[in-house]
């Protein structure tokens, strides 16, 4: 009995090592360049806003958890974000973003950035809203930094490796002047 659940396990690692290995590439590019960027933006979040702050997260590979857990200090604090309350309008959104520090947001249409990441239609007048604000020359925000993605993957089904892929830029808006 030992020994078939020891061959039974070494059958699924085998299986595991060989379905890993025929991953295409182009899936394999898109999750690190995922993880890449999401590491760049939390590292400028890090120099630019405090534990004390908040900052306001668009739809991303994780967002806004996956930057959190980057910016845990020594003590288990970070950064809040502020939710989306859909009982309010984006008005009520925009005003509770100008208390926080930075602002992420994409280029592109939240229609658009819904293809690769989880971006629910619901939200969509909230994002948007977010985007035209900080934007707008009266926000007191500029942009800091803005990082690429290039070819991702749909968020939907799709035949493993073989997709239109998606370009997005995604921005780093902070309270003030940008830095040099």
């Amino acid at each position: 009995m030992l020994a078939a659940a020891a061959l039974y396990s070494m059958l699924v690692l085998c299986l595991g090592v060989i379905s890993l290995a025929a991953w295409p590439a182009n899936e394999h590019a898109a999750s690190a360049q995922q993880l890449s960027v999401t590491a760049a933006l939390a590292q400028e979040l890090d120099r630019r806003i405090t534990a004390a702050d908040c900052f306001v997260a668009s739809p991303g590979p994780g967002w806004p958890a996956s930057l959190q857990s980057e910016l845990v200090k020594s003590r288990g604090e970070a950064p809040g974000t502020i939710p989306i309350d859909p009982s309010a309008p984006p008005t009520a959104y925009v005003r509770a973003a100008t208390g926080c520090a930075a602002v992420i947001t994409f280029r592109e249409d939240v229609s658009e950035v819904a293809q690769a990441f989880i971006a629910l239609p619901p939200y969509w007048p909230y994002y948007r809203a977010i985007d035209q604000w900080v934007r707008s020359p009266s926000s007191g925000y500029t942009l800091d930094q803005s990082w690429q993605f290039t070819d991702l993957p749909p968020y939907v089904e799709h035949p493993l490796g073989r997709y239109q892929g998606l370009s997005l830029t995604v921005d780093l808006f902070v309270r003030g002047p940008a830095h040099s």
